[in-house]
Formats: C-alpha cells, structure tokens, sequence
C-alpha cells in the first residue's frame, strides 16, 4: 500500500490540491470585495445625485421661483438711488422783476479710496480751509471709502483753486442755489431756502411744492460691504424743473417802504416798524415789511411781523366804530355829541380826550379823534352789534392769506357789556390784531365796503411757461355798505386835511385816513404802561379815487410819541414816492410836482394871498390870471388853497377863506353863539379844493363823482343852517369841457 507522501508523484500531486483550494479561496474573496464595491459605488451616486439635486433645486428657486425677491436684495445691496436736484422755479413780482433766481454754485466734498489718500485729503483741506492740523478729519468725520460733504455753496475763487489744484480724494461739484437780486428787500416775505435748495420759512416754504418740481433719480454703486465704489451718477429718470411764482408784491414799492420804514423807526427813536399795503380792488399785497434795528437774523428771516405779530390798535379802529355807527343808523356825519370838555366819567372809570373838545360833529369826532364822542355812541350801538360789524371786518379771524404762520388776533365775546366794556372796544383797547386785518379793514372803506382775502401769489407759470393757474380776486364779506363807505370816507378825509393827521397832507397826492395812538397792555394782564405807545396810521390814496390802503404802526416811538407826527408823515413819504414814481397810474394825481419840462410854460407859483383884504386878494389873483373862489366877502384873509409858492395851472382856481367868515362857519358846528353859516362858492374847484375848505368851516357834505363841481347845494351865499349838509356834485375836467 503506498502512502501518500512517498513516492515519487506524491509531491506533485499535493500541489495539486493545495493550488485547487488556494484558487477556491481567492475566488471566494474576489467575489466578496467585487459585490462590496458595487455597493459603495451605488451608493455614492445616489449621494452625489441627491446633492445635485438639491443644488439644482435650490438654484431653481433662487433664479426662478424666488428670483425677482433675491434680485431685488441684491440690488439693494450693490446699489443706491440718490437724487438729482430739479431746476427750482423763478420768483416774480407782479411787473416780472425776478426777485429769487437759481445759480450755480459749487460743493466741496471727499471720497478717499485708500488711508494714504485719507491722509493727504486731511492735509490739504486743512490748509485750504485754515483748520489746525488734523481738524478737518475729525470735523467732518472723514473715512476711507465713505462720502462725505466738505462745504456746501463754496466760493468761485475756492472753487477754481480746488480744481487747479486738488489731491486724490477731494473734489469739486456743480450744484443749484437760490440768490435773491435785491438782497434783504423783501426778504422776509420770499424767506430762504436749505443746502438742498428746499424752502425753510416765507413763500419759499409756503410754495415749496409748486417750486421745487420733481426731483430725478441717479443710480451709485456700492460692495458688499456698503462701501460706494463708483459715485459717477448716472441718470434713471431726469428732474422736472419747478413752476415759477408771480407774486402781487411790486417791488419798487416794497423797496419805497422798507426805505421809508427804516428812516422812520430812526427818526422817532421806534423799537420796530411795521407796514402793509394793499390794492383796495383786489385785496392784492403790494408791500410788507418789517424792520427792527436790533433783528440780527435778516438773512434767514423764520417770520412777518405784519402777518405773524398782532397788537392793540389804539384809535385807528375807530374806522370800524364809524362803519358800525353809520351801517346800524346809530349817528350820521351832522350829529352833534357833548365830549364833556375832556374828562368823561364811565362807570367807575375816567375817559379821557387829549384835548378839551365841547360839542362836535359826529364828522369832527372822527377828525379829531375824540374817544369821549366816539364812546357815547358806541353805547348807543352796543357791543355786540360792534363785535358783529367788527368780524364782518375780519376782526378775530385769519385772513387765510397764503402765507405761513397768520396769526387771528383777538377780539372778546365773552364779557358782560357794561359801558365801559363797550367803551373801550370802540377806541381800540381789549382788542388784538394784525397790521394785515387793519389794512385790508381801511381798503373795505375805500372800495366801498368789500372786504377781500389777501393774497401774495397772483399766478403760477408752469415749467413749461404756460400759466397753470391765474387767481382771481376773492370777495369774503361786504363789511359796510356803500353808503355807509362813502360818508366815512369823508370823515376820513377830514383828519389828513384839518384834524389829528394834517402831516400827512400832501400836494402830491390827496390822502386819507386815521391816526392812533395807543397805550401798550403790560404783559400780566393788568392794565396798560403808561409811558409806552404805539403809534400808526390807516389810510388810503388817492383820497378822491382809493387805489392803495394801508397802515403803518411804529413800536415805542420816544420822545414823541403820536401818530399824527411819526406814523402819517412815514406813510405820506411812502405814497408821495411810490405816486410820483408812477404817474400814468395815478392820472388823478395833483400835477403842481409831476410837470414836464414841456408844460412848464402852462404853470406858475400861487400869489399870497394871506394877509390881505378880501378887495385886495381879489385884484392880485385877477392880475395873475386866477380866479378866486371859496368865502372872501369881507374881512383879511387867514387861508389859502394852494399855498403861496406852490406851481399852480394857469387860469386856475384858488380857495380862500377870510377871518369874518370862518368865524360863521364855526359858529355852525357850537364854536360859538351864531347857528348858521354862509355856502362858500365852490362851482369849477376841484374835489381836493372843496373838501379842503368846507373841512376848514367845519361843514359836512356829500360828493357825487370826481374832478370839478359843477352844482352845489345850497347855493354859494345861501344861509345854511347849523349840521346842514352841503351837497356836491362833479365831473372831471374832460367832461366838463
């Protein structure tokens, strides 16, 4: 038996089955690792497909779902919109002067890019603007990569400097500015405008809207850090420029006022000044101003004082008193009133005159501004009837004028009417209002009666300078009637011609008005300063033919303190001014101081006549070619119209009166023991001649038309009897030839 192991085959054949078995164990583990590797492989890609997928959903969503959203972030992260100025609009006054214009101007400003340009920016600004060492950094906070603005409306010189000269990281830009041409006239209505060029106070603020237009949009760039990479602007839809204003303002004669305003707070030592005027047609603004000499904000004025500002009037609203009076039938212009010589007791209170006034006219009361006469009326009147007819003036309200910040005034209507309640509303205390309400209250009287809504803007030009919207006028009440209205003109007429305003005569242009002189209330309510006033007038011109009206008031005027001598003579200059400067306007105008060299040859000085005997005046006016009119039977003469000197037409005529006869017409009004008066002669005088003359006698009367009369009744030497009205009527030159 043979062994496995011996032998001569047995080597191989042991080699044999150790290969078979190795070769079943490798084929065992090769297929084991081959399927392992199929499943790691497999489960990869599903892995790396899950992956994929998310990845593309995800950017699915973010560039389509979600897209408009991430784009709109994005941008608003890389980019920014910033504005581009529009052209702001042109300001007129009402002859097209342009009063605010736009100007170019330039702006320092810096954007370094790295700290070396930061530090060689911070050097050279502190030199250019004469900053100590290193100011100019901190001042302005300047950083790398961060605008920031230097100085806004440079000068030309700095900004040819800068440009010649500059270093990385500062520069020059063009910007629009506002100028005013006529420098601080009017700058308290046209206020002033920002370092954007938006209005901040007066009609800049109040039309800055219409002004300003519609900015455009400019696009700047910016990394992920917020830093703007790229400030070259870059136009998304251009500026529309603004709409210009047409203001009523004229601004000659706002130029006249403020002149004449400033030389009157001076001259009468004043505190401040306050003055407005009107078109009496329309209720137009023509001119406000303000001026106080201690004001140091003139540049950048925050208000008006005429609109902004009330004060107690004092005697000047004794005009709405009159238009009471006169509208409820309480008096007429021909009533006669004790004013006690004075001194009135009221009550438990003393009123009291400036001066010792008998029995007046209704018409002299107002003439002479007796706060007795007028206060006994008053009561007749009641107080809520004045405080009725006192609102249809406008009283206590706004005026809604077009312009920021009007303050209403003050008028009480919750007191128990004793009559010293009344009494003192009718002079013009325990009452406030704005130098406004009381010009457009004297232009209600001089129109005949209608009280309008004051206006600064007259029209808006669009951009594209078509008118976009005209205004016209606004009627708000009919304050007094017509009737009413022209008896009180008359009254008014009066006071400038013989009573409390006679330095605001003048022989440019007939004027009318009232005075007022008014105490100032303490500032606790608890009566009034008895060293402190208020001086002003209200008037109107022409005084035949009302154009103009308007108030002038003067704060603290010191030593004297009346208005008849500080507020009318500033008002007289301001219409004598603006008149003569405009002659084809106010063809009514008296022609002895508007004469071309040419019609010199048609005039010649008045003779005197004052001084002589009736026979004796008579002889010298017909050697010069002048008739002699008025009341010159009989005595020496003591008054003229013109006065000797004054040009005077050829063949004119002259008024005159004689010491015998204005004795007679005092008599008429309780001067003294005669009652009647004899009609002057007053056919083919002027309307200034008549009113002039019958003022002097102390005679009412009633004017139908304008220019010369023609009929008059009574007749000239008919005896008129004590009140009696004289009854006038005219017609102007041209009709009468």
């Amino acid at each position: 038996m043979t062994k496995i192991g011996d032998g001569p085959g047995a080597d191989e054949f042991l080699h044999k089955i150790l290969m078979k078995k190795t070769s079943r164990v490798k084929s065992l583990r090769f297929g084991r690792s081959a399927a392992g590797e199929k499943a790691r492989l497999g489960f990869c890609l599903v892995i790396i497909s899950l992956v994929w997928c998310v990845i593309i959903g995800r950017l699915w969503n973010i560039q389509v779902v979600s897209g408009k959203t991430y784009a709109q972030i994005a941008a608003k992260q890389a980019t920014d919109k910033i504005p581009l100025p529009a052209e702001r609009g042109v300001i007129y006054d009402r002859t097209g002067k342009e009063v605010a214009v736009n100007v170019v101007r330039h702006s320092l400003w810096v954007y370094p890019q790295s700290d070396e340009e930061k530090a060689g920016a911070g050097i050279y600004l502190d030199k250019l603007l004469g900053y100590r060492p290193g100011m100019s950094i901190a001042k302005h906070k300047i950083q790398t990569k961060r605008f920031r603005w230097i100085k806004r409306g440079v000068s030309d010189k700095l900004a040819r400097r800068v440009a010649a000269d500059t270093v990385p990281g500062v520069f020059i830009r063009q910007e629009r500015g506002r100028e005013y041409p006529y420098g601080l006239i009017g700058k308290q209505i046209l206020g002033f405008t920002d370092s954007d060029n938006k209005g901040i106070s007066g009609l800049e603020a109040r039309y800055n809207e219409v002004l300003s237009g519609r900015d455009g949009v400019a696009d700047i760039r910016r990394d992920g850090f917020r830093n703007a990479y790229q400030v070259i602007e870059r136009p998304l839809s251009r500026p529309r420029p603004g709409g210009s204003l047409i203001l009523t303002i004229d601004w000659m004669f706002q130029e006249i006022v403020e002149e004449e305003l400033m030389r009157a707070v001076e001259d009468y030592n004043a505190l401040s000044g306050d003055a407005v005027f009107v078109d009496c047609a329309t209720g137009e603004l023509l001119a406000v101003a303000h001026y106080n000499p201690q004001d140091n904000h003139r540049q950048r004025p925050t208000k008006l004082p005429p609109v902004t500002d009330s004060f107690e009037p004092g005697s000047i609203y004794k005009v709405i008193t009159a238009a009471a009076l006169l509208d409820k039938n309480i008096a007429d212009p021909s009533r006669v009133i004790d004013c006690e010589g004075g001194a009135w007791q009221v009550g438990r209170r003393t009123l009291h005159d400036d001066k010792e006034h008998g029995e007046m006219t209704f018409h002299n009361i107002m003439a002479f501004s007796s706060n007795i006469g007028i206060a006994k009326l008053a009561i007749e009147l009641g107080g809520e009837n004045l405080v009725s007819v006192s609102r249809r003036f406008g009283i206590g309200q706004k005026t809604r004028v077009d312009f920021p910040g009007e303050q209403r005034g003050k008028i009480r209507t919750d007191v128990r009417w004793s009559d010293y309640n009344v009494s003192a509303l009718s002079i013009g205390h325990s009452v406030a209002v704005t130098p406004l309400q009381m010009a457009l209250a004297i232009a209600a009287i001089a129109n005949g009666g209608s009280l309008y809504r004051p206006r600064f803007a007259r029209g808006i030009v669009g951009a594209d300078g078509l008118g976009s919207e005209l205004r016209e006028p606004e009627k708000v009440a009919q304050a007094l009637s017509a009737r009413s209205a022209r008896q009180l003109r008359r009254m008014l007429r009066s006071v400038v011609d013989t009573g409390t305003a006679q330095l605001a005569r003048s022989t440019a242009i007939g004027l009318a008005g009232k005075t007022g002189t008014a105490e100032i209330p303490r500032e606790d309510g608890k009566g009034y300063y008895k060293n402190r006033f208020n001086a002003s007038f209200i008037g109107y011109f022409p005084a035949d033919s009302p154009l103009i009206a308007g108030i002038v008031v003067l704060k603290r005027p010191e030593p004297v303190h009346y208005g008849g001598h500080t507020s009318a003579p500033a008002f007289r200059k301001m219409a004598e001014r603006y008149a003569l400067a405009n002659p084809g306007r106010f063809s009514s105008l008296h022609k002895n101081l508007d004469i071309n060299a040419e019609d010199r040859s048609a005039f010649s000085e008045a003779p005197r006549l004052i001084g002589l005997t009736a026979w004796a005046a008579r002889q010298s006016s017909t050697r010069k070619g002048f008739t002699l009119k008025g009341m010159i039977d009989d005595g020496d003469v003591i008054w003229q119209y013109p006065s000797a000197g004054e040009p005077i037409q050829a063949g004119a005529s002259i008024v005159a009166l004689t010491n015998s006869m204005i004795k007679r017409g005092r008599a008429s009004s309780g001067m003294s023991g005669m009652s009647d008066c004899v009609a002057p002669d007053l056919l083919g005088v002027t309307t200034r001649q008549a009113s002039l003359l019958l003022a002097q006698l102390h005679i009412p009367f009633d004017l139908d038309g304008s220019g010369r009369i023609i009929r008059q009744r009574p007749e000239a030497g008919s005896i008129m009897q004590r009140g009696e009205v004289a009854y006038l009527s005219c017609e102007s030159p041209e009709a009468v030839h």
